[in-house]
Formats: C-alpha cells, sequence, structure tokens
C-alpha cells in the first residue's frame, strides 16, 4: 500500500473513533449543568433503551402497579429514553397458571398467562416464581422444575428477552410462625437453585430479589405500603445503579442576599426583583426529579403527604404570598417567612407527584385491557350478554400508550417560576 492509501486509512479510523466516541458521550454522559434537558447517565444490564418491559408473577407486582413507585423511580433514572412498561401481575400466580383460571381449568389459566403477555407486547420479560409456590406444601422441586421448564419452552419461540428473578427469604422478626419460615425458606432456596440451574442452561439472565427487612411487612410474606416504597427503590437500584440527589425538608431563602440556593442536582436563581413594589420572581431548576415522593406511605397502609419548610430571609415588613407557576400556595406576614412556612411542595415535588399518578392509571388502563372487571359478560359464559363490546377493551392500549408519552415527558427536568409577592402591611 502506497503512503497516501496508508494516510487516508489511518485517517479514515480516526474519524470512525471520533464519531464513536461523540455518540457514546452523547449516550452515556450525564449533563454538568442543573436543569439541561439532556439524557442523564443510563447504564443498565436489565433493562435498554427502546423496552417494553413486563413484570409477570404474582402479588407483589400486582402491588407495585397499584403504587407506581417502581416505574417513576425508574422513569426518573432512565430519563429520556423511549421505554415503556406493562405490569401482568396477578395475586396468587404460579408457575402453574392457576389463579388466572377464573372459572376455568388449571389448563385454562396458564394458556391464559400467554394471552397476557402477548397483550403486554414486550420485549424483556421479568419472570418472578417460586415464592408463592413455596407457601404450598402440594410444591416440591421436581414439580417447581417441571413447571418453570414449560413456561420458558413456551416463551422462548416468541423473542422475549427472559429474566428470571430468584426470591427473599422470610426474614425474622415477623408474625410468621419459626418453624413454618424455616420450612417455606428452605423450599425457597431449593427453588432458586432450580431457576440458576435452568437459566444456566438455557442461556437466561438471572437476578436475585432483594431481601426485606421486618420493618417492611408484618407478616413477612407480603410487603405493607411503607415496605413496598422501600421495596421499589432497591429493586430499582439493582435494575439501574444510581440515585437522584433528594431535596431536604427545609429550603432556605435569603431574598436580601442574592437570593440564590444550589443544592447539587436542584438550584434556586433570582430573576427578577424590586424591591419598592414588594416582588420578586425566581426559577427552580433541576437535573433530575427526586426519587422519593413526597406521598410517603405508613406501615398500615396509609398515604401521608410530607410537607416542606421554606424559611424566608430579607423580606421588607408586611404580607407576602408565594406562587408556584401562578399558582397561590402559601401566604404569610416576612415574620413568618423568617420563621419558616410549610408548604406542599416545590415544583420538582409536584411533577413527581403528578408522574407517579400518571404511572399508576397507565397501568389501571392496561389493567382494564387484559384483566376487564367485567370479563364475564365478555368473553366467558355470559357473552351472549355483552359480547358484542368485547373488540372495546383493545382500545385501552392505544390510552396506555399515550400515557406512556406523558409518563416520558413527566420524567424530564423542568423550570418553575416561583415569586414572592406583598399583598398587605
Amino acid at each position: 500500500m502506497s503512503q497516501q492509501g496508508n494516510d487516508s486509512w489511518r485517517l479514515g479510523l480516526r474519524s470512525i473513533a471520533v464519531l464513536l466516541m461523540l455518540t457514546l458521550s452523547q449516550t452515556w454522559i450525564a449533563p454538568a449543568a442543573c436543569g439541561q434537558e439532556t439524557t442523564p447517565r443510563f447504564n443498565s444490564a436489565w433493562i435498554l433503551p427502546g423496552d417494553r418491559v413486563a413484570w409477570l408473577g404474582g402479588r407483589l407486582w400486582e402491588e407495585l402497579a397499584e403504587r407506581g413507585d417502581l416505574e417513576s423511580i425508574l422513569s426518573i433514572r432512565m430519563v429520556g429514553q423511549p421505554i415503556a412498561f406493562r405490569n401482568v401481575g396477578w395475586s396468587g400466580d404460579d408457575v402453574e397458571g392457576r389463579a388466572r383460571a377464573v372459572f376455568g381449568s388449571v389448563e385454562d389459566g396458564y394458556k391464559r398467562r400467554l394471552v397476557d403477555l402477548k397483550q403486554a407486547d414486550p420485549t424483556v420479560v421479568f419472570v418472578h416464581y417460586g415464592f408463592s409456590e413455596a407457601m404450598d406444601d402440594g410444591w416440591n422441586d421436581q414439580r417447581f422444575d417441571k413447571g418453570l421448564r414449560r413456561l420458558l419452552t413456551d416463551l422462548k419461540p416468541l423473542s422475549y428477552r427472559l429474566v428470571l428473578l430468584q426470591s427473599p427469604p422470610i426474614p425474622a422478626g415477623t408474625r410468621f410462625p419459626e418453624i413454618r419460615r424455616d420450612l417455606c425458606n428452605q423450599k425457597i432456596e431449593r427453588f432458586n437453585q432450580v431457576i440458576k440451574q435452568i437459566a444456566d442452561q438455557e442461556g437466561m439472565k438471572v437476578l436475585q430479589i432483594p431481601e426485606w427487612t421486618p420493618e417492611m411487612s408484618d407478616d413477612g410474606i407480603q410487603l405493607h405500603a411503607a415496605g413496598y416504597q422501600e421495596f421499589a427503590s432497591r429493586f430499582a437500584s439493582l435494575l439501574v445503579p444510581g440515585k437522584s440527589q433528594e431535596l431536604p425538608g427545609e429550603l432556605r431563602v435569603d431574598l436580601k442576599g442574592n437570593g440564590n440556593l444550589s443544592l447539587g442536582d436542584w438550584s434556586l436563581q433570582v430573576i427578577d426583583r424590586d424591591g419598592a413594589t414588594g416582588k420578586w420572581r425566581l426559577e427552580e431548576a433541576f437535573a433530575a426529579l427526586p426519587e422519593r415522593s413526597l406521598d410517603q406511605a405508613t406501615s398500615d397502609g396509609r398515604s401521608v403527604r410530607k410537607s416542606r419548610r421554606l424559611v424566608v430571609t430579607g423580606l421588607p415588613s408586611g404580607r407576602y404570598q408565594w406562587t408556584l407557576e401562578g399558582e397561590v400556595i402559601a401566604v404569610g406576614s416576612a415574620e413568618d417567612w423568617a420563621k419558616g412556612i410549610e408548604v406542599s411542595g416545590v415544583g420538582a415535588d409536584r411533577q413527581r407527584l403528578a408522574l407517579q399518578k400518571t404511572a399508576k392509571e397507565k397501568d389501571t388502563l392496561f389493567m382494564h385491557q387484559y384483566r376487564p372487571q367485567n370479563e364475564t359478560y365478555l368473553f366467558l359464559f355470559r357473552k351472549h350478554e355483552q359480547g358484542n363490546n368485547a373488540g372495546e377493551v383493545l382500545a385501552f392500549e392505544k390510552l396506555a400508550k399515550q400515557w406512556d408519552a406523558r409518563i416520558q415527558d413527566l420524567s424530564k427536568p423542568k423550570r418553575y417560576t416561583w415569586e414572592w409577592t406583598r399583598v398587605g402591611d
């Protein structure tokens, strides 16, 4: 090869290298500036950009669908990626599909699960079985092995990426009987070994579900409301490593100074002030939403809305109202603001709440599609009465896709306008 040919060859290699570096930097590097609407670092061995994720299993997954915690956290960590979630959890479901039988046979329940997954149309399925089976004396290693192999054999031709989930042990320190717990944990361990063996033989991935503590569950086998929130955070960290910064419970703003506040990924900046008329306008910006919602669940199932405390100094004497995006949130005297006023959250909090609400609504829409409440009249032995309406349930998928787009939009960083305005003496 001539010298000119060598130079052209080297130049081509450099060009390819530069293009690769630019592509990787756009995909993997997090934004440095707070509030930039760019794609943050996203690094997961389990979920890929463009995936439709299906959760398949029993009560654990059905409860997570009703709460929206897991999907909210994952959407925040995977912001900017076109990813959708479909929950096909069903309380009491086992590897044979017994709970899904409804009024039919176990075989009907098994076949229905395949139909449920088809409606979810996933690219990756997280398969969780073995926990409820371990609670049932009728299950042994051979039966579980046979049932799981059959299910995976039927799923493999459908081109789903399959991730097998291993169950955690029942923790000590709950009201679950100790002798019974030991026996169940032995079966959980053996079933986990079955899962690992099958995965190794079939070339599938295995992921161990995070253990939960006694504080997360009253009976050791099902989580309470606060436990589901904690589990969602732990499980999300396995799927997509990383965690966004959480805001402190108290935010202190000094309007007499420059009024700016910077807390890592979150910032507040004065964009206009007029001390003579008593008006200050500020802009809130953040690089990522807080993962913890201000709607915090308690162990008895209640939802408690936490507040944030705004301490504002530097306001001249008088009464001032604080508005967020034009909505009046709180009113108080300058002295009240200097001591601190409890507010129902800042812009990032409101967006986080809206994200979780939308995620729950989307999961409800999908459940109306694959598991309608009136399915006896639509599909089963009374379909002669309303079976002509059965085709309408497919319309729920169109709605769910619209909610997918809303979720992706709500997961993105936005900017919010704050104003303090004098409204009296």
